[in-house]
């Protein structure tokens, strides 16, 4: 039987312009408050059947989220900012501790429950059909340049190779035949811990009940 924990309170913004917002898990049910103090969403915990932790940064933004997947419904926690603002602050805290606490109880109902790393499902397909426009879109202008002029101008070389090399990373990265890796749950809160940089020291959070 899983072991039944504290109520916990979690209250952060997940992005700078954004009003904060607050989760409480208790008895193994997260749920997930509007900024007004309604009701979003509750999930019982007991009835995910797969998760995956999202950690990635797309033109100087960072987006890092938790999705849980229970009946065929994805519920996000996430959080995102300038890449260099995120680390280390307040409400990042506090979302790795949400994250950390989430892990904990998922590994208490199911240690095994298979945690995808990385872009999953309609939105890695999504990057991948970006990364291709872009690929397909530089290979298009270098053509059309070189047919237009008999060469390529080199004031147009330096963006357009931009623009290919982004698609590139995108259509490798995010290909939807490659397999995400993969981890049990039971590992997930020792990389929640490592992804802050400070080992336990998120169990201590700020905004943390």
């Amino acid at each position: 039987m899983a072991a039944e924990r504290d109520t916990r309170e979690f209250t952060f913004k997940p992005a700078m312009a954004a009003a904060a917002i607050r989760f409480v898990l208790a008895d193994h049910a997260l749920t997930c408050y509007r900024p007004g103090g309604q009701v979003n969403w509750t999930l019982d915990l007991r009835g995910v059947t797969r998760a995956a932790l999202v950690d990635q940064t797309v033109r100087g933004v960072r987006y890092r989220r938790l999705d849980l997947i229970a009946k065929g419904q994805k519920h996000h926690i996430g959080i995102n900012s300038t890449a260099d603002i995120l680390p280390g602050g307040e409400a990042e805290t506090t979302h790795l501790a949400l994250l950390e606490a989430v892990g904990e109880d998922l590994a208490d109902i199911n240690p095994d429950l298979p945690v995808t790393i990385g872009e999953h499902g309609g939105a890695k397909i999504a990057i991948f059909v970006i990364g291709a426009l872009s690929l397909a879109g530089s290979l298009a202008l270098f053509f059309f340049g070189v047919m237009r002029h008999g060469d390529f101008n080199a004031e147009a070389a330096l963006p357009t190779l931009m623009l290919a090399l982004f698609g590139v990373v995108l259509t490798l990265g995010y290909a939807p035949w490659r397999s995400n890796p993969s981890l049990p749950v039971k590992l997930l809160p020792e990389v929640i811990r490592a992804l802050g940089g400070k080992g336990d020291a998120t169990r201590e959070s700020p905004g943390s009940g």
